[in-house]
């Protein structure tokens, strides 16, 4: 071949190279322009059939709800949600007219999503009838940033989002053998102001879009666990490296904590804080100090930074609360404030597992609280006689929406599947792992014929490293349903958890569980 031959095949191969680039990436924006139009007309066909369902009309009062996992009601969802115990409070009625309650909360999913929701109930209110809105909806604004492939779907659609997650599940390593005591951030410092400011323009367009078209709404702010619940990830200011001097008085402080002597814990505390004010889990520490002390005040303060300073943050953060108590004006938009009325009916002002049942999503008693300051709202902006808010205890309530025996199996087992999970994402999932346990052992007392508590407990087991005691386990729950735990150990988190445990047992290695160093 002569080289004018083979600079003009050069030519063409270059040429038909950018042409097939050029294709695959046409292709790609095709594909997802029809796979967004297809994710929303899903949706909107799905509001759509949920309307007629609830029987909302032009008569009745309808209320549409806008959040995440807490609105939808988790764990004991779809018997006890805060749509469901605001309708017994209100005994179903507001304006004298039958009130309708249309519940938009999505498990897992960020304010995009309810934003993109809040638009097909106003593109189709001649069908919707929206009266009111009320949006509780916050904490999982950095969900969809962890992970290999989360991050590059972070601006598409929910489907494309629990796509990705899907494939990190199979791809990336287990969270609990990434973390250390001082961690990497799901985003840097930049990026966390752009997701804030992300859900404050997304919030705004919501209010705006409501009050051009003339709906009244209720925006909530977000109540989470900060007194029991450790931060996900700490990091640390400046360096990578752990610098000697804060080692040595995070050590010290652990000791003098761990010996009774607060107020000298809280000094060295301070003292590493002096080297890096930003980790969560001084913070944290400094905070359970104050509580054993009795000082909420102090307490509350340093659990609250511990909150915003976490690496991987599942709850809502103070800069969200903040915004959402100024975004009121006075006469379609109102707000209240669920963390206010938690703290002030909490046993000792923080919120903990007194009333949360994890992180962010409350126990009965804590659902019925938001609920009942939401009632309360709705009675004062639709003021009609003889109308009150109803009160309804915890015990009523479990009466009431049917938290029977199996109800609260299900809530055993779900709880104990969320914190085994979560336990994986510290650096530190002892405790995490303890109430798991704790979780599964209450669902095998309520139900012993059932398969799950005892997976529960072998995963439990697994994580810990403990192989032998995690598959004694699993050929109990095979005894019980072997095709079942088959198929459960199949998906790829589970058949890992397993894995990793007998790779230690094999090579001896010890599984890290609370090496903070």
């Amino acid at each position: 071949m002569s080289r004018s031959q083979a600079v003009r095949a050069g030519t063409r191969l270059l040429v038909s190279l950018a042409l097939l680039c050029l294709s695959s990436l046409l292709a790609l924006v095709i594909g997802v322009g029809v796979f967004s139009w297809s994710v929303r007309a899903r949706l909107e066909r799905g509001l759509l059939i949920l309307v007629q369902q609830e029987g909302v009309s032009a008569e009745t009062f309808n209320i549409y709800y806008f959040g995440s996992s807490t609105m939808a009601g988790e764990p004991y969802r779809p018997e006890a949600s805060i749509p469901r115990i605001v309708e017994e409070l209100l005994d179903k009625k507001v304006l004298g007219r039958r009130m309708r309650s249309v519940n938009l909360g999505q498990v897992g999913a960020d304010f995009a999503y309810s934003l993109e929701r809040l638009r097909q109930v106003v593109r189709n209110k001649s069908v919707s009838h929206p009266s009111l809105a009320v949006i509780y909806a916050g904490h999982n604004e950095f969900l969809k940033y962890d992970g290999c492939t989360a991050r590059l779907f972070m601006g598409l659609p929910p489907g494309y989002v629990e796509l990705a997650e899907r494939v990190d599940g199979l791809l990336s390593p287990l969270e609990i053998d990434q973390r250390r005591f001082l961690d990497v951030g799901v985003v840097g410092a930049q990026e966390r102001l752009a997701v804030f400011e992300r859900y404050r323009s997304e919030l705004r367009e919501a209010i705006a879009l409501l009050t051009a078209n003339d709906i009244p709404v209720i925006v909530s702010t977000l109540a989470s666990n900060v007194a029991d619940w450790e931060p996900n990830r700490s990091v640390f200011c400046g360096d990578k490296g752990m610098p000697e001097e804060f080692g040595r008085q995070v050590e010290r402080g652990r000791d003098l904590e761990s010996r009774g002597d607060l107020r000298a814990a809280i000094a060295a505390y301070n003292d590493a804080l002096g080297i890096c004010g930003s980790v969560a889990e001084i913070h944290y520490r400094m905070a359970s100090c104050y509580r054993r002390l009795r000082e909420p005040i102090q307490a509350w303060g340093e659990f609250q930074q511990a909150l915003d300073e976490d690496g991987m943050p599942i709850r809502a953060t103070s800069d969200i609360n903040d915004f959402i108590r100024g975004v009121g004006d006075g006469r379609l938009v109102t707000t209240v404030d669920a963390v206010r009325r938690l703290r002030e009916r909490s046993a000792d002002g923080l919120i903990g597992f007194d009333l949360m049942i994890d992180a962010h999503h409350p126990n009965l008693k804590g659902y019925v609280l938001i609920s009942e300051l939401i009632a309360q709202e709705i009675r004062r902006r639709f003021p009609s006689v003889g109308d009150t808010v109803r009160t309804i205890d915890e015990a009523e309530a479990v009466t009431r929406f049917g938290i029977d025996q199996r109800k609260n199996f299900e809530v055993a087992v779900s709880s104990g599947r969320w914190f085994t999970r979560l336990a994986t994402w510290r650096y530190d999932p002892r405790d995490r792992l303890s109430r798991a346990e704790a979780f599964f052992r209450q669902a095998n007392e309520l139900d012993p014929a059932r398969y799950e508590p005892y997976v529960g407990l072998a995963m439990v087991q697994f994580l810990r490293g403990d192989a032998a005691g995690g598959e004694s386990r699993v050929a109990f729950a095979r005894k019980v349903n072997a095709e079942d735990v088959d198929s459960y150990f199949r998906g790829g988190w589970a058949r890992r958890v397993r894995e990793r445990a007998h790779e230690a047992t094999a090579t001896g290695r010890s599984v890290p569980l609370g090496q903070w160093r």
